[in-house]
């Protein structure tokens, strides 16, 4: 096989492994498992997300190591996952704004509304003037620029832990005489 770079094998299954977790997001859309009026995810959306991610990461840090010969860093394999995460959260990036612009228009006021009535339920002594700065904040937060924003931030800090694991098994920086 050819050597190919870091960049070259997170680019590759950061689009194919984005590209499945949008496929899962219209699933969980169109099934209704994704229920904007909670404001919370289905714990099936979060634990399938949280796989596809996970194996995304670990097979882009195997196509670096089998594309080189065997011969992998441990920070080849962690600089590996971090690219393969920030090109999977710059496409849910893209997916958020196309989503909440385009399809379902009318899933951020219900995301709004549930936020707003989680709020009330867990905080029951706040005034109206407290309820109002909190929701000022948190629809700050739930505009879709800065959700995709928080994606493109977070994700590969959260996907850090699965490269880190898996670059240590992985890795073989010895070389054959």
């Amino acid at each position: 096989m050819d050597n190919i770079s870091t960049m070259t094998a997170g680019l590759r299954y950061g689009m194919m492994t984005g590209l499945v977790l949008i496929v899962l997001a219209l699933i969980m859309y169109l099934t209704g498992l994704q229920d904007f009026s909670t404001g919370k995810q289905s714990i099936i959306s979060q634990l399938l997300s949280y796989g596809i991610t996970a194996i995304g990461v670990v097979l882009a840090i195997k196509f670096y190591k089998d594309s080189n010969d065997g011969m992998m860093t441990y920070g080849q394999g962690v600089v590996t996952s971090l690219i393969t995460r920030l090109v999977m959260g710059i496409i849910s990036a893209i997916w958020i704004l196309m989503f909440f612009n385009f399809i379902d228009t009318g899933a951020l006021e219900l995301l709004t509304d549930a936020t707003r009535t989680n709020i009330e339920k867990t905080n029951p002594n706040m005034s109206e003037q407290e309820i109002e700065t909190a929701m000022s904040y948190a629809t700050m937060f739930l505009a879709p620029g800065a959700m995709a924003i928080m994606v493109i931030i977070a994700t590969p800090i959260t996907t850090l832990i699965v490269g880190l694991i898996a670059s240590a098994f992985m890795k073989n920086d010895q070389y054959a005489a």
